[in-house]
C-alpha cells in the first residue's frame, strides 16, 4: 500500500483492532503524513470466509469515502507526530540519586525507551566511557535499520549499552552486530516486524570470548553471574532494536505473544571443547579472527536430549524431528526473496550442540558436513502435512499465495527437504557438560562479521 501511494494513486488500508498503532507507526517510517483506513473488528487470518466478507462489506463506506471525499480527521491517520525525536538531553531531577533513577526509569518506560527491566542511567559521563572502548567516532553512522529507517551512530549504541549495564569493552560487539544486521540477507523488517516471537540470537566467536568474558559453557544462554556479559550484551542489543530500529512492542513489533528469549540471547561458542574447527572458521573468517553471528530464531526451541546415545545417529534422529517441526519447506515456496532489495535469501535453522554430543559424532568419524547431510537426508515434510500458510488453500479451495506451485496438490505425499541445501543448518558448539543440545527454528540466514575496535 505504501508503495502505491507513493505513485500517486489513492489506497485504502484495512486495519483490523489491535493494529492502529502498528499502521500509524509503519506510516510514519515510510514517510506518508496521512494514510486513509478502513477499520475492521478483526483480523482477517484464520477467519472464515462469510465473516471476513461481511467485514469488508460494512467497511465499504468508508473505503468509498476514502477514495471519493475530501479526507476528514475521521478517515485517516495522522502520522506526522508518530515519530517525534527525543531531546538530545534529558535532566531529571529526584530528592537523592536513588530517587532521580527511580523517576528516570519511569519516564522511560513511559516514553518506550525501556524493555521493563531498570536501566542504568546513560549520562554523558557513563556514554563517554563507553566511547573509550572503540576507536570510531561517536558520530559516525554504522546503519540505517528498518523498519523506523533509525540511523545508528556510535553514539546511540554506546548510549543503550550504558542503559544494559555493558562495559566497554563490549562496545565493538554491539557495533560488529549492527552491521550484520544491517545486511539486506538478514532481513531485518521481515524478522523484526512480525506476529510472531522471533528473537535475536548473537553467537560470538574468537579470542574476544576470553577476553571480555563470554560464557560458552554451562547456562551460556544464561542467566547467572556466569552468563553476565552475555545477559548485558544481548539486553543491548534489544534496547537498539527499539531505540534505534523503532522495533516496539504494538508498533513496530506486532508480536502476538512474545517470548521471553525476545529479552535478549547471546553466547559464545565452546571452541575448546569442540572437536571441529569453530563457527566463524567454517564461515571463512581466520582462527584468531573475533566475530559475532546474528541469527533471527523463530519461537520453535527445541531441546535434543539423548543420555543413552554412544553413536551419531540416535541423537542426530531427535535434530531431524526438531528440523521437521520447526520448519515448512519455505525455500521452495517463494517466501525467502526480497524483491524490495533484489536479494534472495535462505531459510536457516541453528543447531547448538554440546560438547558432549559432538565429541560422539566425531569419535564416529563424523564431520560437520557429514551431521548436515544426515539432517537434511532424513528431515523431509510432506507436502500434504505443511501448515504453512503459503500454500494453504481458502475456504473456496483457491491456493492463498504462490499459484504456479498448484501443481503441488496433486502430489500430497511428496516429500520435501526442510531446507534448501545441507549448508542451510548452521553448527555451533555450546554449552558444558550433559547431553543436551539446542535446536533453533528459523527463516532468516545467520550474518557474521568481524568485531573491530
Amino acid at each position: 500500500m505504501v508503495q502505491v501511494e507513493k505513485l500517486g494513486l489513492p489506497a485504502v488500508a484495512f486495519v483490523s483492532r489491535g493494529f492502529e498503532d502498528n499502521f500509524r507507526h509503519s506510516a510514519a517510517a515510510f514517510g506518508l503524513a496521512t494514510l486513509a483506513k478502513a477499520d475492521v473488528p478483526k483480523v482477517f487470518t484464520s477467519m472464515p470466509h462469510d465473516e471476513i466478507q461481511a467485514m469488508v462489506d460494512d467497511a465499504v463506506p468508508q473505503i468509498i469515502a476514502s477514495l471519493t471525499q475530501p479526507v476528514t480527521e475521521g478517515m485517516l491517520i495522522s502520522a506526522a507526530e508518530v515519530l517525534v525525536p527525543p531531546a538530545e538531553t534529558v535532566q531529571v531531577e529526584g530528592a537523592d540519586f536513588f530517587d532521580a533513577v527511580e523517576k528516570m526509569n519511569e519516564l522511560f518506560i513511559q516514553a518506550e525507551w525501556s524493555d521493563g527491566f531498570p536501566l542504568v542511567p546513560p549520562t554523558r559521563q557513563a556514554v563517554e566511557r563507553m566511547l573509550a572502548g572503540t576507536k570510531r567516532s561517536e558520530k559516525e553512522v554504522i546503519a540505517v535499520l528498518e523498519p523506523d529507517f533509525g540511523t545508528a551512530t556510535v553514539e546511540k549504541i554506546a548510549i543503550n549499552a550504558v542503559m544494559a549495564g555493558c562495559r566497554p569493552e563490549h562496545l565493538p560487539v554491539l557495533i560488529a552486530a549492527v552491521q550484520a544486521v544491517d545486511d539486506p540477507h538478514f532481513m531485518l523488517r521481515d524478522a523484526a516486524v512480525s506476529t510472531g516471537a522471533h528473537s535475536v540470537m548473537l553467537l560470538i566467536n574468537g579470542p574476544i570470548r576470553k577476553r571480555i568474558g563470554i560464557n560458552s559453557a554451562q547456562s551460556a544462554l544464561g542467566p547467572g553471574s556466569p552468563s553476565w556479559v552475555n545477559t548485558v550484551i544481548g539486553r543491548a542489543f534489544r534496547l537498539i532494536y527499539m531505540n534505534i530500529a523503532g522495533i516496539y512492542p504494538g508498533k513496530g513489533d506486532t508480536n502476538t505473544i512474545g517470548l521471553p528469549t525476545k529479552y535478549g540471547m547471546c553466547a559464545g561458542e565452546n571452541e575448546e571443547q569442540s572437536p571441529w574447527e569453530p563457527y566463524h572458521v567454517e564461515v571463512g573468517f581466520e582462527p584468531d579472527a573475533s566475530t559475532v553471528t546474528v541469527k533471527s530464531v523463530t519461537p520453535f526451541i527445541k531441546e535434543t536430549v539423548h543420555f543413552r546415545a554412544t553413536s551419531p545417529e540416535p541423537i542426530l534422529d531427535l535434530a531431524v524431528n526438531a528440523a521437521k517441526f520447526g520448519g515448512g519447506a519455505g525455500w521452495m515456496l517463494g517466501g525467502t526473496a526480497d524483491p524490495d532489495k533484489n536479494v534472495e535469501v535462505h531459510s536457516q535453522h541453528i543447531y547448538l550442540i554440546c560438547p558432549d554430543h559432538a565429541h560422539i559424532m566425531a569419535k564416529a568419524g563424523w564431520s560437520k558436513d557429514d551431521v548436515r547431510e544426515y539432517i537434511f537426508k532424513h528431515a523431509l515434510v510432506r507436502v500434504g502435512n505443511l501448515a504453512n500458510s503459503m500454500i494453504a488453500r481458502d475456504e473456496k479451495g483457491n491456493w492463498q499465495r504462490n499459484r504456479q506451485l498448484q501443481w503441488l496438490e496433486r502430489y500430497p505425499d511428496l516429500e520435501l527437504p526442510v531446507v534448501e541445501k545441507p549448508e542451510d543448518f548452521r553448527l555451533a558448539v555450546v554449552g558444558g557438560p550433559g547431553s543436551k543440545s539446542i535446536w533453533f527454528g528459523g527463516r532468516e540466514p545467520a550474518i557474521t562479521r568481524r568485531i573491530g575496535e
